[in-house]
């Protein structure tokens, strides 16, 4: 199964996704995939994880960028 989620909270695509489309501004194309290699099920505490902060920053970094 597949689902496809639209959210501007970073730490809810980090934590919830398996791949991240960064999207560029006008015209929204898409910039980057970027691929979270945790697996399922993912516990609370792996929001404080390396893995969960070294995903957030490429996204941010990705996003932030003009």
């Amino acid at each position: 199964k597949t689902v496809v989620m639209v959210t501007h909270d970073l730490d809810e695509a980090c934590y919830l996704a398996d791949k991240i489309l960064v999207l560029s501004k006008r015209p929204g194309q898409i910039k980057k995939l970027v691929k979270v290699s945790t697996k399922y099920p993912r516990k609370k505490s792996y929001r404080v994880s390396n893995q969960f902060v070294k995903v957030k920053k490429k996204v941010w970094n990705l996003i932030s960028n003009k």
